[in-house]
């Protein structure tokens, strides 16, 4: 949603950030979130292209880190 809201020149007056939590509790999207601290992405030719859009929007625009209000979902 960021992304939208910078390509239409808006800014949101909140951000929520929904965390999925593994089973026992530790977050599931680390490779992902990692990006927001500058970790590059892996360039295997196999790796779909989502999880390397998603990677880049972290690093671009720090949604988690940026997020007024983080929910935690546990996986079922």
């Amino acid at each position: 949603m960021l992304r939208v809201l910078d390509a239409v020149q808006r800014r949101a007056a909140l951000s929520v950030y929904v965390r999925r939590l593994s089973s026992m509790g530790i977050p599931s999207d680390l490779d992902t979130t990692d990006a927001e601290d500058g970790k590059r992405f892996d360039d295997e030719p196999d790796i779909p292209a989502i999880f390397r859009e998603l990677h880049a929007y972290h690093a671009d625009y720090r949604p988690l880190a940026n997020a007024q209000f983080v929910f935690l979902r546990t996986a079922d």
